[in-house]
């Protein structure tokens, strides 16, 4: 399937794209669109205002496919924690690991050449911080 969101990826859209590839459609394609672009597939779209797969009731769109896909998954459930609290503002302290996390996915943004790298970088990241709190 192909799966749409907006261009310049951040920690919410790098998140989501790992997930989704991991556990949802391992067969994903996605592609990035201007801020300014219509949706087509609201169904196959994520982390935009009209996507069916959006930030809800205060949570990021990560922690909607979690919630929908894996609710039982401790480890993810940790790592929406974490997402949150990096990508949006609410009045908890959020994990220590936001914060870096966040930083790190900023980092990749920039110097990848394009969205299709950032999500190849970023990948390890979520595959390392997923293995990292199953220990924890």
């Amino acid at each position: 399937m192909i799966w749409t969101t907006w261009e310049k990826i951040g920690i919410d859209r790098q998140a989501c794209a790992w997930f989704i590839k991991r556990f949802v459609d391992a067969d994903a394609v996605f592609e990035f669109i201007p801020r300014d672009a219509a949706i087509e597939d609201a169904e196959y779209s994520f982390d935009t205002p009209t996507s069916k797969w959006t930030h809800k009731q205060g949570h990021s769109t990560f922690y909607m496919f979690v919630k929908a896909y894996a609710p039982k998954d401790t480890v993810l459930k940790k790592m929406a924690e974490i997402i949150d609290g990096a990508d949006t503002a609410n009045d908890i302290l959020p994990p220590p690991e936001a914060y870096g996390l966040e930083a790190i996915c900023i980092g990749i943004r920039s110097f990848c050449g394009d969205d299709y790298q950032a999500l190849e970088k970023s990948a390890v990241v979520f595959d390392g911080l997923y293995e990292y709190l199953k220990g924890r």
